[in-house]
């Protein structure tokens, strides 16, 4: 069941989540948020911003709720480029997005997330 106060935008037969802004902090090396829904992942969208205070790589990870991995991002992802990851993994019922960085940012910086999402019955 997804939540009632999130917005979903439907694109051909996909459905695209929300941005989800992750704003990370000098000290602040992990970022997740829950997910929700019966779909299949389609596309996963992150934009790593320019880190001013260090080389940071990331890697993104989806978990259900029994804490067990659905996908994680085969390769750290560069700071300042825009990542569109293929993932077709099946998600049920609540699920966590991870984002982690390599190292310390040593500042601020903010990466944002998007998921596109194929329903499934």
């Amino acid at each position: 069941m997804l939540p009632t106060d999130v917005n979903y935008v439907l694109m051909k037969n996909l459905i695209q989540t929300p941005e989800k802004t992750l704003s990370f902090v000098s000290g602040t090396t992990v970022y997740s948020f829950l997910l929700y829904g019966n779909a299949l992942t389609h596309t996963i969208v992150l934009v790593m911003p320019t880190i001013t205070g260090a080389v940071c790589t990331a890697t993104l990870k989806i978990e259900n709720k029994e804490g067990r991995e659905i996908y994680t991002s085969a390769t750290t992802l560069a700071e300042a480029t825009t990542h569109i990851l293929a993932t077709e993994k099946p998600i049920v019922g609540r699920n966590k997005v991870t984002v982690t960085l390599s190292t310390d940012p040593l500042s601020s910086a903010t990466a944002y997330v998007s998921l596109y999402l194929q329903g499934r019955n």
